[in-house]
């Protein structure tokens, strides 16, 4: 029963400790300064992108002007527009971190990638660790250094959508060689530290084992009952032999 006992009991302060951690639960937003406001609406959904695409899907020279909104991104061929500033943070979105976002994708004016809340305000975007092929690179790029609150659209060039060679997906919804058009909100996101992923990896793997926690304190408890049980019967056994020796020698 002990052992049993001693199991539950870790499990519970395992539960504590992690605090009902989920690999997809909500992220603690990064630093904001005193006196803004505080993480946008997780429950918003970000209005499609503007059609800045040709039938092929990059721009055109006619869309100059609607262009000249856009700045390149490293000389990437990444072109982002903010569409909303954000808040301001002293620590913005860095490789490694573990960001959620929410985003409408569209190619030749077609939705081809969502994530986010539907009509009936279910979904949660999209969470990932940056720089580990979670997430198109085009995006990535498009909110580094950026801060929380911020959405952009960004026209990503193939290499940095899903002609990345280092993109592992099966079955792509857009042909070799589009450009894409994506409206990219930034939630928020946290820098993971050995605790916070211990914490995961612990809760991960309760997840995985608390049927063997249960099934072993159902088998402990069934075990001290019937250890019980036999202590019971056996200590009346003894006082009936006592009793009857006691009348024995009485006679």
């Amino acid at each position: 029963m002990r052992g049993g006992v001693q199991w539950c009991l870790l499990a519970a302060v395992v539960l504590v400790v992690c605090g009902g951690l989920t690999p997809t639960g909500p992220l603690v937003v990064a630093q904001v300064d005193e006196g803004k406001a505080g993480s946008p609406d997780a429950t918003a959904t970000p209005p499609p992108a503007t059609n800045t695409e040709s039938e092929e899907g990059a721009p055109t020279m006619t869309e100059e002007e609607a262009l000249a909104e856009f700045e390149e991104v490293d000389g990437s061929g990444l072109l982002v527009k903010v569409l909303e500033s954000g808040e301001a943070c002293t620590t913005p979105l860095r490789e490694g971190d573990a960001a959620h976002i929410m985003y409408a994708g569209m190619f030749k004016g077609n939705m081809i990638d969502y994530a986010g809340p539907d009509e009936n305000g279910n979904g949660r975007g999209h969470v990932f660790r940056v720089g580990q092929g979670q997430a198109l690179r085009g995006v990535e790029k498009a909110l580094l250094g950026r801060c929380p609150g911020v959405r952009v659209q960004a026209i990503i060039p193939p290499e940095l959508g899903f002609d990345d060679p280092s993109l592992r997906i099966k079955n792509k919804p857009v042909p070799d060689g589009a450009h894409l058009n994506y409206d990219i909100a930034l939630i928020a996101y946290e820098t993971p530290t050995w605790w916070r992923d211990a914490q995961r990896m612990a809760y991960a793997l309760l997840e995985q084992v608390w049927p063997l926690l249960v099934a072993a304190a159902l088998v402990a408890g069934i075990v001290y009952y019937r250890r019980l049980s036999r202590a019971s019967k056996g200590s009346q056994r003894k006082q009936l032999i006592k009793r009857q020796i006691e009348k024995k020698k009485k006679k």
